[in-house]
């Protein structure tokens, strides 16, 4: 498939091939999705007391309590990962029913939030599922709306920063951490700039990746998360890549996240396929889109077959 370039064609699209596929296998997709990415962990653990963010796209809510300290309102368009978000806090709360998180359905392209109010935010794994250029740019304007902006009584360290390094800083395939002081300063709780960490699937993948994709290969495909007769397979999921050129599929087992798991599905009867839909990101690109946007990148890098930034509002 290539950019949509009617809305309504883009928004039928998506709920067929994002919005109705996660709603599907919410409950199994939960149960892969357990480990923060080293990043992701690093970027939470380095906010200040008092922080106050977004989780747009929070799925099962596995990053909204890394760090104590900051309180998240985590979002999902997913009706059922938020069911099992919420159900996550209430267990990691140890059962008294009390979070300091919370969690709400809501679209990535209208926040239910106010403007400039928030000091920070990730988005992780979420921009790619959109189906147009157009729809991916207006996501992270939305991300960047919430976000506060400096104000002329406030010092210089609050406002724009120049980025502090190339695109090519990344974290090590199979690493568990990243380096706190490999990032940018965190923002101040309730003052100056807040900042947003954005993950996306990459084209240019490692030598070591499942998938394969490379520089050159299409950019918008069809994943396919195949729920797998246990009958026949020890595996849960696999995933198959279709372009818009209809050629033969591509078929990888892999997973579709850094510290994703693949367990075993119970019962038996014939394999269910969900084609989800991605669109793969070439270096920069990612940066463009979030200038485009109206946003400062301050940081990016590669990691373990995504690409990421920490933008900034301009």
């Amino acid at each position: 498939m290539t950019d949509a370039t009617n809305n309504d064609d883009a928004l039928n699209y998506e709920q067929t091939h994002v919005h109705a596929v996660y709603d599907s296998i919410a409950a199994h997709f939960s149960s892969t999705r357990y480990k923060p990415w080293p990043v992701v962990d690093a970027f939470l653990r380095q906010l200040r007391p008092g922080s106050v963010g977004l989780d747009v796209g929070c799925g099962n809510g596995k990053y909204l309590n890394v760090n104590q300290d900051v309180f998240i309102v985590g979002s999902d368009r997913s009706t059922n990962l938020v069911q099992l978000a919420r159900q996550n806090q209430v267990t990691r709360s140890e059962g008294t029913g009390v979070s300091r998180q919370d969690v709400v359905v809501a679209d990535s392209l209208s926040l239910p939030h106010p403007l400039h109010a928030f000091d920070f935010a990730i988005c992780i794994a979420v921009v790619h599922h959109l189906s147009s250029t157009e729809r991916r740019v207006a996501a992270i304007k939305a991300i960047l709306d919430v976000l506060r902006r400096s104000t002329p009584d406030q010092p210089d360290e609050h406002r724009a920063r120049p980025p502090t390094s190339s695109i090519d800083g990344h974290s090590e395939l199979g690493s568990t951490t990243f380096p706190t002081n490999e990032l940018p300063p965190p923002p101040t709780p309730g003052a100056g700039l807040g900042q947003a960490l954005i993950f996306v699937w990459a084209l240019e993948q490692s030598a070591t990746s499942k998938r394969g994709w490379k520089d050159g290969d299409a950019q918008d495909v069809l994943v396919p998360w195949v729920l797998k007769d246990s009958a026949k397979a020890s595996r849960a999921s696999s995933e198959t890549t279709t372009t818009s050129n209809a050629g033969p599929p591509h078929n990888v087992e892999a997973d579709d996240e850094p510290s994703g798991k693949s367990d075993s599905t119970g019962g038996g009867g014939e394999d269910k396929v969900y084609n989800r839909f991605y669109h793969l990101y070439r270096k920069g690109e990612l940066e463009s889109e979030c200038e485009a946007a109206g946003g400062n990148v301050v940081k990016g890098g590669y990691d373990r077959d995504n690409w990421w930034v920490i933008v900034e509002p301009s």
